[in-house]
């Protein structure tokens, strides 16, 4: 028996809405306090190929991009945050979505074979970004879902 792979998975399925300090983005100098990414299936009146929508709330010192984009499989693949980088500098935060292998302990067992629907399937995500001190001045959401084009919004401060 493979306990070890079994304790391993257990604690990636654990640990994986605490993406914080993880993502593979560049935080400047602790500016950022906190990421928060969370998924759900798309609702079947979603327009899928709409860019990423990003609303400022300077109140709460939150950027929050919303969006929708194709993932593959509904039983093998999901929306995952694939960055989060704030260049101080030029007060511009990147966020980028994109679409991979679901997790979860059946998917990370390669004792337990599961098999993948072969459906085309959307997922809806919210990402909010907190900051401490600064704030962006532009943000640029962009979304990768498997078509040559990548989808992007960018939007100054109002």
């Amino acid at each position: 028996m493979r306990r070890r792979e079994l304790l391993v998975s257990t604690g990636v399925a654990v640990t994986a809405g605490c993406i914080g300090g993880f993502v593979g983005g560049r935080w400047s100098e602790g500016h950022v306090r906190g990421v928060d990414f969370s998924v759900q299936k798309s609702p079947a009146d979603t327009e899928v190929d709409a860019p990423p929508t990003v609303e400022f709330r300077p109140e709460s010192s939150r950027v929050v991009v919303t969006g929708t984009l194709w993932v593959g499989s509904s039983s093998c693949n999901e929306a995952k945050l694939d960055d989060v980088s704030y260049h101080e500098r030029d007060g511009r935060l990147d966020v980028a979505v994109t679409s991979g292998e679901k997790g979860g302990l059946l998917h990370d067992v390669p004792l337990l074979p599961v098999g993948c629907t072969a459906d085309m399937s959307a997922d809806a995500y919210e990402l909010v970004v907190t900051f401490r001190g600064s704030f962006p001045k532009t943000v640029v959401a962009v979304e990768h879902d498997g078509e040559p084009e990548r989808t992007k919004a960018t939007k100054p401060v109002d």
